[in-house]
């Protein structure tokens, strides 16, 4: 799976959607790394504000951190 678009928002949705994809803890585990990077793209390539970035991130980790816990629950 690859991510077919370069803006923010495009991007964040393939995350999204790799998340959804994970059916292993070690894959959710590697989605968090996933997350990780892209805020460290968005840090080092973007002009976008700490708070923006910020707010990205939270949006992406907790829905990583609910698919984990599904993950968990099975």
């Amino acid at each position: 799976m690859s991510a077919n678009g370069n803006t923010p928002v495009e991007i964040e949705e393939w995350i999204v959607k790799t998340i959804n994809s994970c059916t292993t803890i070690q894959q959710i585990i590697r989605s968090r790394n996933l997350i990780d990077l892209y805020c460290q793209k968005l840090a080092n390539e973007t002009d976008l504000s700490w708070e923006v970035r910020h707010h990205i991130k939270d949006r992406l980790m907790e829905h990583y951190k609910n698919t984990k816990l599904e993950l968990i629950r099975n």
